[in-house]
């Protein structure tokens, strides 16, 4: 099923005074996390399946890019899946051997985006907040949900006096608390909707907010879940605020495509892929803030080019 024709330039115009007004919120995914390794471009869960498969010491097939996959293999050796947490957390190389992606970096340039909602476990978003607003100090607040110890924001997101990081389904580290397999997401799916154990503030931002959901690269079903959770009301009747949902594999799923065109329609499902689309943001984003973005990029010479070449190309 062909995506529904959107208006991209009134959608741009929109996403960019929502911005200005503080009413967005990012939703950030792992197609955002790319890296540069042996001379190739990968993937970061990707390149930790490989490691990861190294690490437990089974066999790594070029197809496997995903860690369910590799842990479901290492299942069926007769593994225990506590042993899963504490090796991918010593796989996971250490941020002076790791290029931030770009991409990251672009969304910790646009200021007035305070709030983001990390569906992945990994750092680099905190530590690109941090070189980009910080000058590389430890200032971003980061929180993360998980069914054995829930955390809220301390306050309402407009209250937040430092940029800050949740991650929805929990953070690196050598115990279970943060979704690696479709089991562990399940999990947290399920406590999510807890009424002692639900993140409320974060919930009640989400509600009031316009969400930016980049890359999360979901099943259909946990693609429903992530705009149903954005909402008081049932999809089909919400009204009053716009969400944009980009993903290739959303994209390429008519099941999901057919569902938001029919019960979910201030949801719009952005042509083309996370990467290009921040790429695109960060381009207009700058062009209409120039002044600003000088003065924050004199210390990045790569994003000085970046914007160099995006203000040749509007002008």
């Amino acid at each position: 099923m062909a995506l529904l024709a959107v208006d991209t330039e009134r959608l741009w115009d929109q996403v960019l005074q929502f911005i200005e007004e503080g009413r967005v919120i990012p939703v950030v995914g792992p197609e955002l996390l790319t890296l540069e390794t042996g001379g190739r471009t990968a993937h970061l869960y990707g390149y930790l399946a490989e490691r990861l498969a190294k690490q437990l010491r089974i066999t790594w097939n070029s197809g496997d890019t995903t860690l369910n996959t590799v842990v479901c293999r290492y299942l069926a050796e007769r593994g225990e899946i506590e042993d899963i947490y504490p090796a991918l957390k010593r796989v996971m190389p250490p941020s002076d051997e790791l290029s931030l992606p770009t991409a990251l970096i672009m969304l910790a340039e646009i200021r007035p985006l305070k709030l983001f909602v990390s569906t992945s476990f990994d750092p680099l978003l905190v530590q690109a907040l941090n070189r980009v607003r910080y000058g590389g100090q430890d200032k971003t607040q980061i929180l993360a949900f998980s069914p054995n110890s829930t955390q809220d924001l301390p306050r309402e997101v407009e209250k937040l006096d430092l940029a800050t990081v949740f991650h929805l389904f929990g953070r690196l580290s050598s115990i279970p608390d943060y979704a690696v397999t479709d089991e562990d997401l399940l999990e947290f799916i399920h406590a999510l909707q807890s009424k002692t154990g639900r993140p409320e503030r974060l919930f009640d931002a989400m509600v009031g907010s316009h969400l930016l959901i980049i890359g999360c690269a979901f099943s259909d079903w946990f693609a429903r879940f992530l705009v149903r959770i954005g909402r008081h009301e049932r999809l089909s009747m919400a009204r009053g605020k716009t969400d944009v949902l980009v993903d290739e594999r959303a994209q390429q799923d008519d099941e999901l495509v057919h569902f938001l065109q029919h019960f979910s329609t201030r949801t719009k499902v952005f042509p083309g892929g996370a990467v290009a689309f921040v790429n695109e943001l960060h381009s207009r984003w700058i062009a209409a803030h120039p002044r600003g973005a000088r003065n924050r990029y004199h210390s990045n010479p790569l994003l000085a080019r970046l914007m160099t070449w995006n203000a040749a190309r509007s002008s």
